[in-house]
C-alpha cells in the first residue's frame, strides 16, 4: 500500500512523485504532474495479465486528467496506462505526456484491443515511438482491433511518430483500425 496523493507526494521507494502546488484547476496556473522513474501511467503504470483467467480482464470506463512525466530512460509512458496486456474500452486521458520511448496520449505500449476511447494531450518521446493515442502497438499472435478512438494532441519524437499510433509491430497477429482519427 504505497499511494501517491495530496499530502503524500512521493512513493516509499522514490520512483513516483507528485509535483505542483496541489491546487486543482485549468490553465497556466495548474502545474500538477506525476513524475515516474518506472512504467508510467496517469492511472496504471503496468497492467500485465497472466494466468488462466487473464483473458477475462479489461480496463473500462476509466480516465486520467493530469500530466504524466516519465523521467530518465523509462519505457512505456501513457496518459492512462504505461503498458497494457488487457483490452481498454470507454476510457480517456486529458493531460500531456512526456517520456523516453513508447509514449502515448492514452497508452504507452499496448498488446490488446482499444475501443471507444480518446486522448487530448500533447505527446513527446525524447527518442522514439510516440503516438497521439498509443506509442507502440504490438501483437504476437492475436488480432488487435482499434475502433472508435481518436487523439487530438500534437505528437513529437525523433522517429516512429503517428497522430494515432507511433509504431505497429505484428509477428503473426493482425490489426484492424476502424472508425478512428487523429
Amino acid at each position: 500500500e504505497d499511494f501517491v496523493f495530496y499530502r503524500h507526494l512521493v512513493s516509499k521507494c522514490g520512483s513516483v512523485e507528485h509535483t505542483g502546488d496541489n491546487r486543482t484547476g485549468a490553465g497556466d496556473g495548474d502545474d500538477e504532474a506525476t513524475v515516474y522513474e518506472l512504467f508510467g501511467g496517469g492511472l496504471v503504470g503496468e497492467l500485465r495479465i497472466t494466468g488462466e483467467f487473464g483473458s477475462d480482464y479489461s480496463l473500462e470506463e476509466s480516465f486520467a486528467a493530469g500530466k504524466v512525466l516519465c523521467e530518465g530512460e523509462v519505457s512505456y509512458c501513457g496518459g492512462l496506462v504505461g503498458y497494457s496486456q488487457a483490452p481498454v474500452r470507454d476510457s480517456y486521458a486529458l493531460g500531456d505526456v512526456k517520456g523516453y520511448v513508447q509514449v502515448g496520449g492514452l497508452i504507452g505500449s499496448m498488446a490488446q484491443s482499444v475501443s471507444n476511447s480518446f486522448a487530448t494531450g500533447d505527446v513527446t518521446a525524447t527518442v522514439t515511438y510516440a503516438g497521439g493515442l498509443i506509442g507502440e502497438l504490438s501483437s504476437e499472435s492475436q488480432t488487435v482491433n482499434i475502433e472508435k478512438v481518436y487523439a487530438t494532441g500534437n505528437v513529437k519524437a525523433r522517429y516512429g511518430v503517428g497522430g494515432l499510433i507511433g509504431y505497429v509491430y505484428l509477428d503473426s497477429g493482425d490489426t484492424d483500425i476502424s472508425n478512428s482519427f487523429a
